[in-house]
């Protein structure tokens, strides 16, 4: 065999080994919806499918490997995705950008330039994932544990899951994560006290136990 292959074992997906340099739709797993931090831009002329060159802008990432992505590469910056970076930061510049942290999402319904149909593409999602967003940004909570965001629950808003979680665990989880946490903490439930203050009775509860 002339061919330089190399064999393929352990648990790595072989989404890994396919032969783009640069990260994409293709590059997330099912229902993966990462956050990266921004490392640093580039620009230059880059070679892509069929052997064209065309002149474009690069993101790279600090992270090397996050849940939902096996590896991660480059991100070609498309003028949608440009678009969105500057509405959520005030700004397109490197100044700006450089260690802004993004989340990332699979838009089934990107137009296919090829084809003249629809493909998937990868987009930023229009949300501020930094820990103090400006006003009027919505705010993405992130498990500690899986580092996914945190979603709502059974009506539980994910503000208070995470808050909730927080006080119990001692860090912000995500539903599954509060009870994986709450299966290996195994401490015995504490004694019912008596003369709770006021106001106890009118805060917010989970409907559901943590």
């Amino acid at each position: 065999m002339s061919d330089n292959l190399e064999r393929i074992t352990g648990n790595v997906s072989l989404k890994r080994y396919q032969g783009t340099e640069y990260i994409g739709a293709y590059s997330l797993n099912d229902g993966a919806k990462p956050i990266l931090t921004i490392a640093s831009l580039w620009h230059g002329d880059l070679t892509l499918g069929g052997g064209r060159k065309e002149h474009h802008v690069l993101i790279k990432f600090k992270e090397k490997s996050v849940p939902g992505v096996e590896e991660v590469k480059p991100m070609i910056v498309n003028s949608t995705n440009r678009k969105t970076l500057k509405k959520l930061y005030g700004g397109d510049t490197a100044e700006i950008l450089e260690g802004k942290r993004i989340q990332l999402f699979i838009d089934p319904k990107v137009r296919d330039p090829d084809g003249g149909g629809f493909t998937e593409g990868l987009r930023i999602r229009p949300i501020v994932v930094d820990d103090a967003p400006p006003q009027g940004a919505p705010k993405v909570f992130i498990c500690q544990d899986c580092k996914n965001p945190i979603s709502d629950f059974q009506g539980a808003p994910a503000a208070h899951i995470a808050i909730e979680s927080n006080k119990k665990y001692g860090r912000q989880l995500c539903y599954d994560c509060t009870m994986k946490a709450k299966a290996d903490a195994e401490v015995p439930k504490e004694p019912e006290q008596k003369g709770a203050e006021p106001d106890a009775a009118d805060a917010p509860k989970l409907p559901f136990d943590i």
